[in-house]
Order: structure tokens, then C-alpha cells, then sequence
């Protein structure tokens, strides 16, 4: 028994003292590969910076791609040539993004993060996605696809951002269809991924429109609501009353927020849907189009068996100019449910947008009520 223990102290005193010296290692060459990148720093950015300034005025040159490919052979230095590259990927915009692309095509950083997408980590696998869609070059497109079927999330996010940013219509329609329901990613960061789309969305957001996945009609067209064309509504407009309950929140929001009185009276008729969100969504869109034809609907959602729905009714109808002779009609009445909600939308009155001139109406309605 004796000699185990001592044996088990031995074996774990070498483990700590190996994972000290890794540690230690892995310090010194972090280090190491820091004062490299300081030293060189300096000489790399400016020779891309030489290279940049010529192309905004002339077109590649071998002697560049030459210049480059010599310095990229380090992979420290080539790391420092992908920093400055994709800054100024960030900064321009129009023809010279063509010119960049060229040039990273040219001297192989394109092939190179093709290559890191066959990486087994994760973390290189997801960077290079993350990079190639700073490159923007369309040679990424096939093996980005191909990536889409690591099970990663991560790299999902950055794959789907990369073919954002180089703005294939079918390429980023064909990786939203691949992946189908096996999409994890929060709606938000779809629609940012979307939202930035470089091609041309009209195309995408009609097609996509039409997915045979509900949440992804959905999200597109909730991200075609911040797109904010009129030319989309009366595409949307046809799922106003689809069976699906999450199109037809997100056509009342397009319609909402372009505020298109065409279709008022369908966003108005929402008001009556078998689903509370539904109601709700449609009762805090019509604050929107400030028309009278809302009003009356309003007060009666101030009734909903919902409280959502009664809330999103109330703060409407204070928005509403019209709204506020109304709300002193329903003060006066025996609807309690009515009554309470509209109390507790003027709580908070001051974080609402609404007018001075109907603030002071409004407390002057309450003010008489509590009398």
C-alpha cells in the first residue's frame, strides 16, 4: 500500500511538472512569435499600403503579387498581410473591392483559408469562413457551401456571414435550403446575416419568401421590414393570412413599418385572429399609420382576453390622435378590463412617443376619471 502511494505521488508530481514545462513552452513561444510580429510589423503594413495606394488608381501588378507572395512564405508575415488586407476591405468600397479581391486571389491567401476549411479545429475552420468572406471572392463559394455540414454552429454563423458578404443570390439561397431545419442560430443573428447580404436582395427576399420552412420565410421577411421596399408589399401582403402564424406576424410587421395604407384594413382584420400574438402584433403596428379607421377596432381589442393584447391596443390608441377622444369615451364606460389597461399604459406615458399636446390631453382625461 505504501509503495502505491508513493508511486501515485511520483506519477502526479511528473504530470504537473510536464504540464508546467508545456506551459511554459507554449509562454515562450507565444512571446517569441509576438516580438517576430513586432519586428516585422511595421515593414508589412507598409508595403500593402504602397500596393493599395497604386491600386486606387492603377490595376494589379505582378511585381505586387511577386512583392507579396515572397513575403507570405512566413507565417507570421502572411497573417500580418490578411490583418492589413481586410482592413481595407472594411474601409472601401465600390470598384476597389474588385481590385482587392483580385490581388488576394492572386498571391494564394484565397487558396490558403480554402484550405484551413478542412482543418480539424474548429476555431481555424471558422476564421478562415470569417476571412474568405472579407476576400469576397467568389472561388469560396463551393467549399463554403461543402463546410456548411460541419457540425459547428460557429461555423455555420461564419459561413453563412462569408457568402453574406460576397453576395451570390443562389449561393446564399442554396445554404439557408441545405441547412433546412437543422439551423440552431438565434433569429437575430440570421437576420444580421441577411441584413448584410451584398447582392442583390430583392431577388433573395422573394424567393426565400416562399421557403418551404416557415421560420425562414419568417425571418426573411422580417429582415426585408428593415429593407423598407414598398416594391416587397404586396408580395407580403398574401401572407397576411397564411395558415402559419409566424408569416403572418412577420407580413403585419413588413406592412407595418412601411406604414402602407393599403393594406390597413387587413392589419385591422388581424385584430380579430385566433392567435394573441397575432392580435397583439397587429394592435402595436397600427400605432404606425395614425389613421382614425383604427381607432374603434383598438378600443375593442382594449377588451382582448389577453393582456398583451389589451396593453399594445391601449399605447396605440394614445399614439393615435384620434385615439385620445376616444380613450376619454372609454373612461366614462363600465368596461373595467378597458379602463385598467389604458391606467397602465398612461404609467408609462413618458417613455411613449407621444405629442405634448395629447400628453396633457390624456392627463386631463385620467385626472377627471380619478374625480
Amino acid at each position: 500500500m505504501e509503495k502505491f502511494v508513493y508511486t501515485s505521488i511520483v506519477f502526479f508530481t511528473a504530470v504537473i511538472l510536464t504540464l508546467y514545462v508545456y506551459l511554459l513552452v507554449e509562454k515562450m513561444l507565444e512571446a517569441i512569435k509576438s516580438k517576430i510580429r513586432e519586428v516585422n510589423e511595421d515593414a508589412v503594413f507598409k508595403l500593402i499600403d504602397e500596393i493599395i495606394l497604386k491600386l486606387e488608381e492603377e490595376s494589379l501588378k505582378d511585381e505586387d503579387v511577386i512583392k507579396i507572395k515572397e513575403v507570405i512564405k512566413s507565417g507570421i508575415k502572411r497573417e500580418l498581410v490578411e490583418e492589413r488586407l481586410i482592413y481595407y476591405f472594411m474601409i472601401y468600397s465600390g470598384d476597389i473591392i474588385k481590385k482587392l479581391t483580385k490581388l488576394v486571389e492572386e498571391v494564394g491567401l484565397v487558396d490558403f483559408e480554402i484550405r484551413n476549411l478542412k482543418s480539424d479545429n474548429l476555431y481555424i475552420v471558422s476564421l478562415a469562413a470569417r476571412r474568405l468572406g472579407e476576400f469576397r471572392s467568389k472561388k469560396a463559394i463551393e467549399p463554403l457551401l461543402k463546410a456548411l455540414n460541419i457540425n459547428s454552429n460557429d461555423v455555420k454563423y461564419n459561413v453563412l456571414l462569408a457568402l453574406s458578404k460576397i453576395g451570390d443570390e443562389d449561393a446564399f439561397i442554396e445554404a439557408f435550403e441545405k441547412l433546412e431545419d437543422k439551423i440552431l442560430l438565434s433569429e437575430r443573428s440570421l437576420i444580421e446575416i441577411i441584413d448584410d447580404f451584398e447582392g442583390d436582395k430583392i431577388k433573395v427576399y422573394k424567393r426565400m419568401f416562399n421557403s418551404n420552412n416557415s421560420f425562414l420565410a419568417s425571418v426573411f421577411m422580417k429582415s426585408a421590414a428593415n429593407y423598407m421596399d414598398v416594391s416587397l408589399s404586396d408580395i407580403v401582403a398574401n401572407f397576411l393570412k397564411d395558415p402559419n402564424k409566424e408569416k403572418r406576424i412577420a407580413a403585419i410587421k413588413f406592412i407595418g413599418n412601411l406604414s402602407d395604407v393599403r393594406y390597413l384594413d387587413d392589419i385591422i382584420e388581424r385584430l380579430q385572429d385566433e392567435d394573441w400574438e397575432v392580435r397583439a402584433v397587429a394592435a402595436k403596428v397600427l400605432e404606425r399609420f395614425q389613421d382614425e379607421r383604427a381607432v374603434m377596432p383598438l378600443v375593442k381589442a382594449l377588451s382582448d382576453k389577453v393582456w398583451f393584447v389589451r396593453y399594445n391596443a391601449a399605447s396605440s390608441l394614445i399614439k393615435i390622435p384620434k385615439g385620445i377622444d376616444a380613450i376619454d369615451i372609454v373612461m366614462q364606460g363600465n368596461d373595467k378590463f378597458a379602463k385598467d389597461i389604458i391606467l397602465y399604459a398612461v404609467q408609462n406615458i413618458e417613455l411613449l412617443e407621444v405629442t405634448e399636446d395629447n400628453r396633457e390631453k390624456i392627463k386631463e382625461i385620467i385626472k377627471k376619471y380619478k374625480r
